[in-house]
């Protein structure tokens, strides 16, 4: 069987532009969509459209406003429904790029199948996201929040039921079970942007409202391998999730060539520096980084200059 095209779906903020600039060439080669779908704010696709000089995919480029992903969702909104709530309206950034990547599947652009995958991270090698019958893969990992359950409780009726979790950089979803899943959250009135914002920050409780309250990937996890389990594989590839530590915010393509020795994905998140043991475990991090590349190079020229390849090949 010939596995599902997709689309791939990136929802960015301006601080995590520099280390997608660098991601998207690899993005093309190792996961292979359809189109590349950047959903972002008005100021921030302007920029990103200035530097962007991609050759080869730019007509498979898709801008998206993210206040303009589905009818009533937008940021101001999800603030102020955390304000109307006594919490802080800053949240909401975090909360709604969640909700974005949901509600994609209502909008008339929307693929299929759509992979969402983090700005801030970069793929290392090709990948597959269906087995050779079709099914989906489905990454999983050993977090483990408890006010993700007890919101989805609330929302679609479902608890914990794995011994993992499904938050991971990325997830391939399904239009379709998307759709019928937001169906299910919104009840009698309906999917809609508008109200699917309203049902989740109401369904939060008062304290985990000011971190982390809800998950879109831990809740779309439990809800298919609860009802298609039949349809779906859960997977652990390597992945780094400290790429920052070890190679700043904005890795070289050797940094890159040497993490891929190991891993099929790294993250570059902008976490803070600021006490004395992080400096410390970033600058012995970032040591073993440097010698780990010199040796990457030295020990693999032929399949490094391969790697070089991919950016040159998109530059051109």
């Amino acid at each position: 069987m010939v596995a599902a095209e997709y689309d791939l779906v990136v929802c960015a903020i301006e601080r995590d532009l520099p280390v997608l600039e660098i991601a998207i060439p690899y993005m093309w080669r190792f996961l292979d969509p359809r189109h590349l779908v950047l959903i972002a704010s008005s100021p921030c696709l302007d920029r990103f459209s200035t530097k962007y000089h991609d050759a080869e995919h730019k007509n498979d480029l898709c801008l998206v406003d993210e206040d303009k992903v589905a009818p009533g969702l937008t940021l101001n909104y999800v603030r102020s429904l955390l304000a109307a709530r006594g919490a802080n309206p800053a949240r909401g950034g975090w909360y709604f790029q969640q909700m974005l990547k949901l509600c994609y599947s209502l909008n008339s652009m929307a693929d299929d199948y759509y992979l969402v995958w983090d700005a801030d991270t970069i793929p290392l090698r090709p990948m597959d996201f269906f087995d050779e019958t079709g099914r989906v893969f489905l990454e999983k990992s050993s977090e483990f929040n408890p006010s993700y359950f007890t919101t989805m409780k609330r929302l679609i009726g479902l608890d914990k039921s794995k011994p993992y979790s499904f938050i991971s950089e990325h997830m391939m979803f399904e239009k379709t079970v998307v759709t019928q899943l937001l169906a299910l959250v919104c009840g009698q009135d309906g999917p809609s942007g508008k109200v699917v914002a309203e049902r989740i920050i109401s369904a939060i409780d008062v304290g985990p409202l000011n971190a982390s309250g809800f998950s879109e990937f831990e809740t779309y996890g439990t809800y298919v391998m609860s009802h298609f389990s039949e349809h779906y594989l859960v997977r652990a590839l390597p992945s780094q999730r400290q790429g920052v530590l070890i190679y700043g915010r904005q890795p070289k393509p050797q940094d890159l060539f040497a993490l891929s020795r190991r891993y099929y994905w790294a993250s570059f998140e902008a976490w803070p520096v600021t006490s004395v043991k992080t400096r410390v475990k970033r600058f012995a991090w970032s040591a073993l980084g440097s010698v780990e590349a010199w040796a990457a190079r030295r020990l693999d020229s032929h399949m490094y200059k391969e790697f070089l390849d991919i950016t040159k090949k998109d530059e051109a």
